[in-house]
């Protein structure tokens, strides 16, 4: 696996994938096969041993950019699949899909070069040499038809992100408006309860004050009360001691007019004694005038 490869696909690539990149590598009909027999091909003279090890020891200058793009599409892919593509992750993301397409138009336009040279060669040993180039080429071919239709798939799935972008944008910019409107409406109820607050903070100190001219005015009112109490007490005594009083002299008064009937019934009856004796004294004058 390529350095650039590792760089972008850390945090996604498993087992299953490092296996398949190995197959790759170790498969003789693989896209880098074809690349490094086309190498071999534009520069006869080179020796395979050195050409192997400048392999092993520095990637490909054409595989390089595949291979980042390929990892850089894995990366884009993974983060589209969790539904947190931005505007600007989409639009790089055609960028290098873009990039990724005109690389494949290339190696599209250098196989058919590579093609058309092997066909003027007619000898027995160019002959054995191109079936299993021309085998590799179907291969090629119809792994570039695959990524033809990876490609076909990422910008169809670039344009999903973009509307998928474009509604999350929508999304966010209305969460924000009402989000800001809930703040507004959560700073006035908040400014409508301070102001409550502050109207029963003074309620409530008034009802205090009147709470405390209430309690003075009742231990006033009890202080009045017990004297009039006392003054109750002290009226009842003197009213049961002028009944007590009443009462005596109306006894005494009681007597005095019984004694005084008896001594008017006694006066009257002398006086009617001393006008039967005046009475008598007068016929008596009257007889002896007579004689």
């Amino acid at each position: 696996m390529s350095g650039a490869r590792s760089r972008h696909r850390t945090l996604i690539i498993t087992d299953d994938e490092e296996e398949s990149v190995k197959e790759e590598e170790q498969n003789p009909f693989s896209f880098k096969e074809f690349l490094r027999s086309k190498n071999l091909d534009s520069d006869p003279d080179q020796d395979p041993d050195q050409e192997q090890d400048q392999d092993q020891d520095q990637p490909d200058s054409d595989e390089r950019p595949l291979e980042e793009l390929e990892g850089q599409a894995w990366g884009r892919s993974w983060v589209s699949g969790g539904g947190v593509l931005s505007g600007s992750l989409a639009a790089e993301q055609e960028e290098e899909v873009t990039r990724f397409d005109s690389l494949l138009h290339e190696d599209d336009e250098d196989d058919d070069e590579d093609q058309s040279r092997r066909s003027y060669e007619g000898d027995d040993e160019t002959s054995i040499l191109d079936q299993p180039s021309s085998t590799s080429l179907l291969q090629v071919k119809q792994e570039n038809q695959q990524l033809k239709k990876t490609i076909a798939e990422l910008r169809q799935e670039s344009v999903r992100n973009h509307s998928r972008a474009a509604q999350l944008s929508e999304e966010l910019l209305q969460w924000r408006q009402r989000e800001q409107q809930e703040a507004l409406d959560l700073e006035t109820m908040v400014q409508s309860v301070e102001h409550n607050l502050r109207v029963m903070t003074k309620r409530a100190l008034k009802a205090e004050a009147t709470v405390a001219k209430l309690r003075t005015e009742l231990k006033q009112l009890q202080v009045q009360a017990e004297q009039v109490q006392a003054e109750n007490v002290e009226l009842r005594a003197s009213e049961s001691t002028m009944k007590q009083n009443a009462l005596t002299a109306s006894e005494k008064l009681q007597e005095t007019a019984s004694h005084a009937h008896h001594s008017v019934r006694r006066l009257l009856s002398e006086a009617e004694s001393l006008k039967f004796v005046s009475e008598l004294l007068r016929s008596i004058d009257r007889m002896s005038s007579v004689h």
